[in-house]
């Protein structure tokens, strides 16, 4: 019976077979830097969702008051890798900050993931300007990262099995150092006050009808790595391939680190499988168009998205357009601009454990 059921049907039951548990972990504090915070999950129940809480309190010096700017990815740029590991080997997060807030911008009302400049609104807080003075101003942040591992609230593959004792789930954040936490402008000094993160996690219990288990032998992996370009003329970046792709988005800036505006970028952006098959070649204005209609929100400047599970509802759309790499020889983006600069590549894929 179990060998004919739908995944639809599978999951159903699993809804139906199922409880929810939301619960809060102790906080762990770091008063400085080039520091790592590590966490161990429990090992009960199904685990499909971590929460981290995040908040920031550090002090800005400088010779006279300077007030610096901040943007959409200004809390999330302390973060220099966030990982969830597995001891399977596998790991369905390695990112950095930044790629995090990316990728996590894509779903519905993703102005929730990005800044507000008042600290009673929404789980992301950052001012719309940072102080520094000569006796040293402390300058708050908090942000809440969200690492589901299923791919959406309704479809639980993707979701791990944390209720065995030869399983080992580890969360760790790993933080810049002081002097790389945030763009400073010149003379301006940081120092970590207090850094405090507390995890909470989300598991389902073990459902006792064996049809309403769910597939676990599918994992996600939300990735981000860097590539650098050399402008004038044609750009050509390989893309990974052995995993299904559900959505990619790529971070271009120069190589100061400032994002590129769409008219840096001469040509459409081009993704291409097997060398000579372009399924998708666009403007990059429409591209941050269709972003914005998507996601109700302007995406991050010198930021570009393919979202593959969007059906009419981003990350609840069916396997239509997933891109299935194992299938392809090569996969490339291919822009075309007039200076040199550095692409981040982040991705969420799938692939089957073996």
């Amino acid at each position: 019976m179990a060998q004919s059921m739908t995944v639809q049907q599978r999951n159903a039951l699993f809804a139906q077979a199922t409880r929810q548990n939301i619960q809060g972990m102790a906080k762990k504090k770091i008063t400085q830097g080039a520091t790592t915070v590590s966490f161990e999950i429990p090992k009960a129940r199904l685990l499909s969702k971590i929460w981290l809480e995040i908040d920031y309190k550090f002090k800005l010096t400088a010779g006279s008051s300077v007030n610096m700017p901040t943007t959409k990815l200004t809390p999330y740029a302390p973060i220099r890798r966030i990982s969830l590991d597995l001891n399977n080997g596998w790991s369905p997060y390695v990112l950095d900050g930044k790629s995090y807030a990316v990728l996590a911008g894509m779903r519905q009302q993703s102005h929730v993931v990005y800044p507000q400049s008042e600290s009673e609104k929404g789980f992301c807080y950052c001012p719309e300007n940072l102080s520094a003075g000569a006796d040293g101003v402390s300058n708050t942040m908090r942000t809440t990262i969200e690492l589901p591992l299923c791919l959406n609230d309704r479809d639980p593959i993707g979701i791990i099995l944390a209720q065995s004792p030869e399983t080992l789930i580890e969360v760790k954040v790993d933080f810049e150092p002081e002097s790389s936490m945030i763009p400073l402008e010149d003379g301006v000094t940081l120092e970590v006050e207090e850094i405090t993160v507390q995890p909470i996690v989300e598991t389902f219990s073990i459902p006792a009808v064996q049809e309403a288990f769910p597939d676990i032998s599918v994992v996600k992996l939300c990735t981000s790595r860097t590539e650098m370009f050399a402008g004038n003329g044609q750009n050509l970046i390989d893309l990974v391939t052995g995993t299904i792709y559900r959505k990619i988005a790529f971070i271009i800036e120069d190589l100061d680190g400032n994002p590129f505006s769409d008219e840096d970028i001469t040509s459409n952006i081009d993704l291409i499988f097997n060398t000579a098959d372009v399924n998708y070649s666009i403007p990059a204005k429409l591209i941050r168009h269709k972003n914005e209609m998507q996601f109700g929100e302007e995406q991050p400047k010198g930021v570009y998205i393919f979202d593959f599970s969007d059906n009419g509802i981003p990350n609840y759309g069916g396997t239509r357009d997933y891109i299935d790499s194992t299938k392809l020889t090569m996969f490339q983006v291919r822009f075309n601009s007039n200076k040199a600069g550095r692409i981040r590549i982040v991705s969420e894929n799938l692939a089957r454990l073996v």
